[in-house]
């Protein structure tokens, strides 16, 4: 199991609805092929942070699962207001 910090801007509110939005919003678009294994939202003096725990046999697989599953999820965090801060997606 590889540990996946991704920073989250934007969005204006940090509430817990808030993060269990985000939560639910990154699992709708989760699949077998990503290998999401845990997911939480949390709070930061920066703004919000997703951390996932991507199963996978490499760091380099992880954060290719990670990578995908912010890309099909980028439209609907748009929609929240929130963009990826980082990993870059590139």
């Amino acid at each position: 199991m590889h540990m996946i910090v991704i920073l989250l801007a934007g969005g204006g509110s940090e509430s817990p609805d808030r993060m269990a939005l985000l939560e639910d919003l990154l699992w709708a678009h989760a699949d077998p092929e990503v290998d999401l294994e845990h997911l939480r939202v949390r709070r930061t003096r920066n703004g919000l942070e997703a951390v996932a725990l991507m199963g996978g046999t490499s760091e380099a697989r992880a954060q290719l699962g990670a990578r995908t599953l912010l890309e099909r999820a980028g439209n609907a965090l748009a929609a929240q207001g929130y963009t990826v801060a980082a990993p870059p997606l590139g």
